[in-house]
């Protein structure tokens, strides 16, 4: 995880992109690592978009800590 920040509380800033790792979850009983790129669009995790779907972030992310995450461009 290059550059990454690690074991640092997540601050978002209102229009900002990063990357986000959350480690190993379980969502819908499967265990997984999951990582997901953001727009933020407000500070509620409810007002996150997930670029890669162009949707809100499922907001059941938003019941884990973020381990690890970095400011990304996105064009």
């Amino acid at each position: 995880m290059p550059n990454m920040n690690i074991g640092k509380p997540f601050t978002p800033l209102c229009g900002k992109c990063y990357d986000l790792r959350f480690g190993k979850i379980n969502l819908d009983g499967q265990e997984a690592y999951c990582s997901v790129r953001i727009r933020v669009n407000g500070l509620s995790p409810s007002q996150w978009e997930n670029i890669d779907t162009g949707k809100p972030l499922d907001l059941r992310l938003s019941l884990y800590r973020v381990h690890a995450y970095k400011e990304i461009a996105v064009l």
